[in-house]
């Protein structure tokens, strides 16, 4: 994938295996890409659901993986002597590519391992060996500041990191990320195309999406399986997370809650502090027994008859 491939009039040909890539944050991402398709290892930093296994499919293609093996370990259930096997069977073979997902939680015999590992493949030529491609959601140098992991292997990945920036650093990719997952799921489930309703295409454009792209993902699969056939999306096929809350003028929501004894009205506005039961404690008690506001109650709020009471 080129950067010629991402240009607005491409958008047709995009699929689930491309980078979308329209805002700045993401073809800073792909410039540096670039920079490391012959490094050894690759550390690509982000946070959960932003795209990092994506990232990692894209440089192995790009780096002419093409039909070479893309194999994903899942390291940390791994026993040490299993772990360093595989090491030892993938990294030869030219061309192929060795997924790690969250190298900073990997036991330290592990990250050792993977120390020496990355070692080695820096004194062979990139067309006889493979490279490692290492995820993590952490910052993998505080890690190793904190001594979480060896202060060795972020010194061998640092040259060679990628930041893969979240759903909320990237807003110009947002409305064409939801366009490519509505044609993907539509044909995915063999419907036609699905349109969605102004006020859905509000609530997902507004979303704070913590989980990423991986939660947007699921919510435009949602919105395909539950759309209507020959009418728009409306907003009774979003999830809770995302259904407009209703607004309610400010001063009758307080004026309901303090009715109903719930919320902060009530819990500022007690029994005794209410205009009916201020009247009753002044029938029984003097005025100086009265707080300020049950005074000002008592004395300066309309009777029930509608008349001012005197002072």
């Amino acid at each position: 994938m080129s950067l010629s491939a991402l240009r607005p009039g491409a958008r047709d040909a995009w699929g689930p295996d491309d980078l979308i890539a329209e805002s700045p944050a993401m073809r800073a991402l792909l410039q540096r890409m670039e920079g490391v398709l012959e490094a050894p290892a690759v550390l690509l930093q982000g946070e959960t659901g932003s795209g990092k296994d994506l990232v990692a499919r894209v440089l192995h293609r790009r780096a002419g993986g093409g039909l070479r093996p893309l194999v994903k370990l899942d390291a940390p259930h791994l026993e040490l002597r299993r772990f360093r096997a595989e090491l030892e069977r993938l990294l030869p073979t030219a061309g192929s590519s060795l997924v790690l997902h969250e190298v900073a939680d990997l036991p330290p015999e592990h990250q050792s391992a993977l120390v020496e590992a990355v070692a080695s493949l820096a004194d062979v030529p990139s067309s006889e060996r493979g490279r490692l491609l290492c995820l993590t959601q952490r910052d993998l140098e505080v890690e190793a500041r904190r001594g979480n992991c060896p202060l060795r292997l972020w010194q061998r990945l640092r040259p060679f990191t990628l930041q893969v920036p979240s759903l909320r650093q990237r807003p110009e990719d947002l409305p064409l990320l939801i366009e490519l997952f509505l044609r993907s799921f539509a044909f995915e489930y063999e419907r036609g195309p699905v349109e969605l309703a102004a006020e859905v295409w509000n609530a997902l454009l507004a979303h704070g999406w913590e989980g990423n792209v991986r939660e947007l993902r699921n919510e435009v699969e949602r919105l395909v399986v539950f759309a209507p056939a020959g009418s728009p999306v409306g907003v009774s096929g979003l999830s809770a997370a995302l259904q407009p809350q209703p607004s309610h003028p400010a001063h009758l929501s307080a004026e309901g809650s303090a009715r109903s004894g719930h919320g902060p009205a009530a819990a500022a506005s007690p029994e005794r502090s209410t205009v009916w039961g201020a009247r009753a404690r002044r029938r029984r008690y003097p005025a100086s027994a009265l707080t300020p506001v049950e005074r000002h109650l008592a004395w300066i709020w309309p009777s029930r008859s509608g008349r001012r009471q005197r002072r």
